[in-house]
């Protein structure tokens, strides 16, 4: 059995080179030694390690929670590991609303940046997303995937409001069977968004008109539309309007 301290160097060659291979890697080293966190040599040097160079890692480098991280953090489990993880998703995991209350609560999420609700074996609605938005220490998020949620016009109302949803990047909500998304067009909300997916809903070209005035959205880069019920005769005015001309990807 390896020692922190033999363990320690292998820790900070790791964190040296990004890469998801060795953050998996260092997960291994983590769990190894869960029940040392409290130790002096874990307080004072290899926390304070991973925070000073796992900071420096790029964005595009997610630092996925391990499945059963989030596993036993539903069940109201304190997982210090947690803290280093900046995305996490639901991969056949026993979820409720309470379990996920508990772990949007959890004082560990503090660095997560990238929440993918898309595979829960429950339905995500309105209210696990506001329960997900109005929690405390997720105040980073640069991504947030809704796939296949039961989101309605009050839920993007509520996420538009959401304090967390002002710092998102790229949002996904396809496949929620939205016929409209002005709640999501609120002004000084989602100021950041840059790339939006609205792929298998039920939008029409009438009810977008507010989305491509191009003034809700003034980040806005990329925009999917596929498999919706926009004409193909329509999709040259979405093209020409401000919104279009915004745009660096349009996907119809």
């Amino acid at each position: 059995m390896h020692t922190v301290e033999e363990d320690f160097g292998s820790i900070r060659s790791l964190v040296q080179t990004p890469s998801w291979v060795n953050w998996r890697k260092l997960c291994g080293l983590l769990d190894r030694h869960r029940t040392h966190w409290e130790t002096p040599i874990f307080q004072e040097q290899v926390i304070p390690y991973l925070d000073g160079h796992l900071r420096h890692w790029s964005d595009s480098v997610l630092r996925y929670a391990q499945h059963a991280w989030i596993e036993a953090a539903l069940l109201g489990e304190d997982i210090p590991q947690l803290q280093f993880a900046n995305a996490m998703q639901f991969v056949s995991q026993k979820v409720d609303a309470k379990r996920l209350t508990k772990l949007f609560n959890s004082t560990r999420l503090g660095g997560m940046q990238v929440v993918n609700l898309a595979d829960l074996n429950m339905r995500c609605d309105s209210g696990v997303v506001i329960d997900l938005l109005g929690a405390p220490h997720l105040g980073q998020l640069r991504g947030l995937n809704l796939h296949g949620g039961r989101m309605d016009a009050l839920g993007l109302e509520l996420l538009a409001e959401a304090a967390p949803a002002r710092t998102l990047v790229w949002l996904d909500l396809s496949g929620n069977q939205l016929q409209n998304i002005d709640g999501l067009l609120q002004e000084d909300a989602l100021e950041h968004l840059e790339e939006l997916s609205l792929v298998s809903n039920e939008l029409r070209l009438h009810k977008l008109s507010r989305l491509t005035r191009g003034n809700h959205l003034p980040s806005l880069r990329k925009l999917d539309l596929r498999n919706n019920d926009i004409l193909p005769g329509e999709r040259s005015y979405v093209m020409q309007s401000p919104l279009g001309q915004q745009l660096e990807e349009l996907k119809f």
